[in-house]
């Protein structure tokens, strides 16, 4: 086991946990590129497996097998496949990547995957494209001509490193560390390295898309009225009657919820969809209501629909008495959004 210590893939690798808080480490590791982390039993050859005590969604029970497949041994092996899990959206569908002579030839969706169970979208098979096209950025790069220009030189690290903190500290001297500024791409709550970094760096100013558009804001909500975030239940094979999907265009991204191929699964077992998009997406045209709304009007919307659902009675009044707050000032306010102020708004 001594010779995969330490092996390096272009993939995150996450077992099969699709929800993946809590990251561990030890001197004995294997490590991947996106900074997840296995611990290997030397004995076993099984994950440790420290996260199934985490696991909230509780879909992790067993201690999982890293699953290397070689077809000549341990030793002198040319072609394997590692399980893994795509990343294109946010690390919900399992992958199996297939590698000859340290490179990856191929990908294939896992017919074990919880959520994809053996299906891939168009992103997963790009896979291989983004992972070894010519103009993905491996090594620092400094600009050698003016902005604009496109002129660029290949430098070290420690070069890198030197000119970030000459940077720094020239911008520290001047103007102070609250003047630096430090974003990300998409966040989420175990990508909590770059705010430790701003906040030992002495800057407040750490900004990433999630933060204030889309995964903070629904673990705000989701903990203020249901106590917690959620988790849909993907694998019970029950399908709702009614789906109400809403800014979401699930056959080309299943970015938040991973929930691609078992939307699919409800239309094709009789669930009827409502979609709220002004997008005509390929759901909208083949759901049983579209409501192609105004751009920016969605709050109106949803203060239209629970004017409805309040004023006919149309909820669990048990349901609000035992577990609810504020619902007198909910049902004041909606009374502002009468169906027919809310037409003509969206």
């Amino acid at each position: 086991h001594s010779s995969l210590l330490n092996y390096r893939v272009g993939f995150s690798a996450l077992c099969a946990c699709v929800r993946t808080d809590y990251i561990y480490y030890n001197t004995n590791l294997l490590l991947f590129q996106m900074a997840f982390f296995v611990q290997i039993d030397n004995d076993s050859g099984f994950c440790k497996a420290s996260c199934c005590s985490r696991c909230y969604t509780k879909n992790i029970k067993n201690k999982l097998p890293v699953t290397y497949h070689f077809k000549k041994g341990w030793s002198g092996m040319s072609e394997k496949i590692l399980k893994t899990a795509c990343w294109s959206c946010h690390g919900g569908c399992n992958l199996q990547l297939h590698v000859e002579n340290e490179k990856i030839v191929k990908v294939s969706p896992d017919p074990d995957g919880p959520l994809n169970r053996g299906r891939m979208c168009i992103k997963g098979v790009a896979a291989l494209e983004l992972l070894y096209h010519p103009d993905r950025i491996r090594h620092p790069m400094k600009r050698v001509g003016a902005r604009g220009e496109g002129k660029w030189e290949r430098i070290s690290w420690d070069e890198a490193y030197d000119i970030i903190i000459e940077n720094i500290n020239r911008t520290t001297e001047k103007y102070g560390r609250e003047a630096i500024a430090i974003a990300q791409g998409t966040g989420r709550h175990h990508f909590q390295m770059t705010q430790r970094f701003a906040n030992t760096l002495g800057t407040p100013n750490w900004v990433e898309p999630g933060w204030a558009q889309c995964f903070y804001p629904r673990i705000t909500v989701a903990a203020m009225t249901l106590g917690g975030l959620h988790v849909p239940d993907y694998f019970s094979g029950t399908y709702p009657d009614v789906t109400l999907v809403w800014g979401h265009n699930h056959e080309v991204s299943g970015t938040g919820s991973e929930c691609t191929f078992s939307i699919r699964d409800s239309e094709k077992a009789g669930t009827r969809f409502i979609v709220v998009d002004p997008r005509r997406i390929p759901l909208a045209e083949r759901a049983d209501l579209w409501l192609q709304l105004r751009p920016g009007t969605d709050a109106a919307l949803a203060l239209g629909l629970l004017n409805v659902i309040i004023n006919e009675e149309l909820y669990d009044k048990a349901f609000v008495e035992k577990y609810c707050y504020g619902f007198e000032a909910l049902k004041a306010r909606v009374q502002e959004y009468p169906p027919e102020k809310v037409a003509e708004i969206t």
